[in-house]
């Protein structure tokens, strides 16, 4: 199992009308600090990072207002379900370009 790779946060706002989105925002300088092994490169030639949004613990806001986490979803699939064998070895490290 991966160690958890924080990279945001998130403040959520709720509306008059019970409705409510969460505002998230990343830290762009830990990017390029995430393994290959969570970049997933689609079909369609686009690279990407799945990431998860959870609410802090408790419900609790801190300093900054901030009421959920974001973190690299690093969860790796078994190709081979059903067998005891491990997530398949990371791949090389490379250079990524960043998007902006």
């Amino acid at each position: 199992m991966a160690q958890d790779i924080y990279i945001g946060n998130g403040k959520e706002k709720v509306f008059e009308d019970g409705n409510s989105v969460v505002n998230i925002g990343i830290c762009i300088d830990t990017i390029d600090e995430i393994p290959d092994e969570f970049i997933h490169h689609a079909g369609n030639g686009k690279t990407y990072l799945n990431m998860v949004v959870g609410r802090r613990k408790g419900g609790e806001v801190d300093k900054f207002g901030n009421t959920h986490w974001v973190k690299v979803d690093t969860f790796i699939p078994n190709k081979n379900e059903g067998s005891n064998s491990e997530a398949p070895a990371p791949k090389k490290a490379r250079t990524r370009k960043r998007a902006f």
